[in-house]
């Protein structure tokens, strides 16, 4: 049984979090697994399966995913290590620091057929996600790989110590095409090592859950959004376009499932157009599937995008999809023939001819399967290969 070591940074929020627990679920039981995961708190930290070794607490990695208050019950050095080190970062970037926590660290016990950094680094002035810096330095391993989930064109780290720490890799695993062909066009060098590693599901308990008193809509048409209120989301752009399907005729509603800092800021907009009963803030829920089960269609607005979870999570409930060109959903979405795909400013347009076929698409997401398969023979052949 070969051994596999994973690190990743916290189990807190967040896709890569979700994505990381379905993979040890997946393949826990056909590799001997270990986990680094760097803070051990969390909302997804109780869901690693027990037959997972976890790597006891360490305080120096722990520095990087807190803030100095959070470390401070490790003793007051930690917490002035955590100011010196966020500062320094800031001011001239994350190598040094980098450098002294893996000196701290020292080399992880054990020999490894492979060891995966789960997680792209962040900006080169962000103190936080070393995982890449603490594998290549401190882990004994036959090869090495980092997992991308981020558009690396887009999302602001691409920079030339961030291109640096993934040539070191053996391997830079993408979770989709797209994505791999975006880091490609970053660091053309790159190009041998780029291979792709799609994301792993529990379909099963979506399935259930989203039959758990599924919400009841009122509109003849309703779209659904699953997102972190924030800019990048395209959610005040997708409020404009709501109140022009509306004003063109249609009876849409649009309930949009999360939370964030944009949050007052739409409600104001919603109260602006005078959308209150048709454009819904639904808050951060704990079952969002419950939403979709009844959904026309997930509606996604975003200026950009890797490969969102979300996709698979609404093609696993027969739900199809509306999602702007953003950088994987030609190939996510077009391909798998499961939705419309568009530039924002033809959003409205495309809208009414979804809802003018969504009969159409209720008959045809029910030939669409979902199932991990594919993301089990791209996890075996990056062990294998």
């Amino acid at each position: 049984m070969k051994k596999v070591l994973i690190a990743v940074s916290q189990l807190r929020v967040g896709g890569v979090s979700k994505a990381l627990i379905e993979l040890l679920k997946n393949i826990s039981n056909k590799y001997k697994v270990t986990l680094l995961c760097f803070d051990h708190v969390g909302a997804f930290f109780g869901d690693i399966p027990e037959n997972v070794t976890v790597i006891s607490d360490n305080p120096y990695l722990v520095l990087t995913e807190r803030s100095a208050g959070g470390v401070s019950n490790y003793g007051k050095k930690y917490k002035v290590l955590r100011q010196i080190g966020s500062g320094w970062t800031k001011c001239f970037g994350k190598e040094i620091p980098a450098k002294y926590i893996c000196h701290k660290v020292g080399y992880i016990e054990g020999q490894y057929d492979v060891a995966i950094a789960f997680g792209h680094p962040q900006k080169e002035n962000l103190f936080c996600n070393l995982v890449g810096e603490v594998v290549l330095n401190c882990v004994h391993s036959k090869k090495k790989v980092i997992v991308i989930h981020c558009d690396y064109e887009s999302y602001g780290g691409h920079c030339r110590c961030n291109d640096k720490l993934l040539l070191q890799f053996d391997r830079i695993a993408a979770v989709s095409r797209s994505v791999g062909k975006a880091i490609e066009r970053c660091i053309p060098e790159a190009a041998s090592k780029i291979c792709t590693l799609r994301n792993f599901h529990d379909f099963d308990l979506m399935r259930r859950e989203a039959d758990e008193d599924p919400i009841k809509y009122t509109h003849k048409h309703t779209l659904v959004t699953v997102a972190r209120l924030s800019e990048e989301k395209g959610l005040l752009q997708g409020i404009d376009i709501v109140d022009k399907i509306r004003k063109d005729g249609y009876d849409i509603g649009w309930h949009i499932v999360g939370d964030g800092y944009l949050k007052n800021q739409l409600k104001q907009h919603i109260s602006d157009y005078g959308l209150e009963g048709c454009v819904v803030l639904e808050g951060e829920q704990i079952n969002p599937y419950r939403y979709l089960k009844n959904a026309d269609y997930l509606f996604v607005p975003s200026f950009h995008e890797a490969a969102p979870m979300v996709f698979d999570e609404a093609a696993c409930l027969n739900i199809p999809i509306i999602s702007t060109d953003t950088l994987s959903a030609k190939e996510l979405i077009t391909e798998r023939n499961i939705g419309y795909v568009g530039k924002l400013n033809q959003m409205a347009e495309i809208i009414k001819e979804a809802l003018a076929n969504k009969e159409e698409f209720r008959v045809r997401m029910k030939l669409h399967i979902s199932d991990n398969s594919g993301a089990m023979m791209d996890f075996e052949t990056l062990c294998i290969d």
